[in-house]
């Protein structure tokens, strides 16, 4: 790596606290902007802006010219964070506002190549950042609805951050060469219906949502089917790496997320959005985080610990035994069992207190993999 982001482990852990303190609100109330505003703008805005500080300078061999601010973006995530959990909104919003200006700003100067498709879709991602966060300050006052703001964030910043990402890390994982025409492709129907998705968000117009919705889901299906036809044919499941077993159910998720979604605003069947809310946030976003997070710290560890002692000759752990892939595998089995168990508890029973089940779950593993990324950094 050419750049190591000192703050992106840290901000992973603030994440992934901002994920069980939304759970927890989830089970334990039924007010669901609450603990989906703690989900999307302090869980996931925490972990993709974590995750850009690494990616982005890395992928224009760049460092950041003034890196104490991430660190200042880093304290005001954290007392933004607090505010989500005490429900006050309006000041934890205006903090998520200053901590993207402040991020942005840090980021925006040292990007000066856009013609990979893998930067064109992060650059798309920090422009809805931008917006989102504008979105979420102006719902304070109902200028804008609070769903818009919600789906700034989940249709704009978290597909285009997603697709990006794995533009570039799939070719890795399995040695192939992409077809960029036709990605080219997919790239620009994703922005045109980002544009025609928010729209119906911003006139509440639920029926011309559906028939975005099923475009939407079009373009995804489009992207999720080309990237994965670069998997060879009969290639074991054993031998395909972990990340990309997380992304794969995370992209059923999302299609489930978007299918959901198409039925509860074409028939206005509300009271089931908290499934399309499990499906995006919980299934799309934590399983596609839950990959990234595992592939991306023991790369920023190693580099952060181990490479001078690579180069004078010293032994050092490979980053791919830092993890034990037989406990990631069980993982993945267990997980996505108690997911599904706890999105059917939501649609029959009607009841969240069975997500308590899933964020132990995830807590505990959270514990586990900290521990060995802790003892990988003692070394």
């Amino acid at each position: 790596m050419f750049y190591i982001s000192k703050v992106t482990p840290l901000l992973f852990v603030l994440a992934f606290i901002n994920l069980f303190v939304s759970i927890y609100f989830k089970a334990s109330s039924q007010d669901y902007i609450h603990s989906g505003l703690i989900a999307v703008f302090g869980f996931l805005g925490t972990v993709l802006i974590s995750a850009m500080y690494q990616i982005i300078p890395n992928s224009q061999q760049q460092k950041l010219k003034y890196e104490p601010i991430s660190f200042v973006v880093s304290a005001i995530l954290v007392i933004e964070s607090i505010l989500l959990w005490m429900n006050y909104i309006f000041p934890a919003s205006v903090l998520f506002f200053v901590a993207v200006v402040l991020f942005l700003s840090n980021l925006l100067p040292i990007i000066k190549v856009v013609k990979p498709i893998t930067i064109r879709y992060l650059a798309a991602a920090l422009f809805y950042f931008f917006l989102s966060s504008i979105f979420l300050v102006l719902s304070n006052f109902q200028i804008v609805p609070v769903q818009l703001a919600i789906h700034t964030f989940t249709i704009g910043v978290l597909i285009n951050a997603v697709f990006g990402v794995q533009t570039a890390w799939f070719p890795m994982f399995f040695m192939q060469n992409l077809d960029f025409k036709i990605l080219n492709r997919i790239f620009y129907v994703v922005q045109i219906l980002a544009v025609i998705v928010l729209s119906s968000f911003y006139f509440l117009n639920y029926h011309f949502l559906a028939f975005a919705g099923i475009l939407e889901l079009i373009a995804v299906l489009s992207f999720v089917g080309y990237m994965f036809s670069v998997i060879k044919k009969g290639m074991k499941l054993a031998k395909i790496p972990y990340a990309v077993k997380f992304f794969s159910i995370g992209h059923i998720f999302l299609i489930l997320g978007l299918i959901t979604a198409v039925v509860v605003s074409g028939f206005q069947l509300f009271q089931y959005i908290n499934i399309h809310f499990d499906f995006m946030i919980y299934g799309f976003g934590l399983f596609t985080v839950i990959g990234g997070v595992l592939h991306l710290t023991p790369r920023i560890i190693w580099n952060m610990v181990s490479v001078e002692k690579a180069r004078q000759g010293k032994q050092v752990p490979q980053i791919n035994k830092v993890l034990d892939e037989n406990v990631i595998n069980k993982m993945v089995y267990i997980l996505v069992s108690i997911f599904v168990l706890s999105v059917v508890g939501d649609f029959i029973l009607k009841s969240g207190e069975i997500w308590l089940l899933f964020g132990l779950i995830v807590l505990t593993y959270f514990v586990k993999f900290s521990i060995d990324f802790y003892r990988f950094y003692k070394y």
